[in-house]
């Protein structure tokens, strides 16, 4: 499985964006809440 510590959280959550792991995964593996990010062009 994936491991914190050989995967930053950057690449994380690149996996969850392209559907790799889900998002109660990336909170598994970092201890962090997923990070939403506001898109101010939207």
């Amino acid at each position: 499985m994936y491991d914190a510590g050989i995967y930053t959280n950057f690449t994380i959550k690149l996996l969850v964006d392209n559907g790799s792991l889900t998002k109660r995964n990336y909170q598994e593996i970092t201890g962090e809440e997923y990070p939403v990010y506001v898109d101010e062009n939207e």
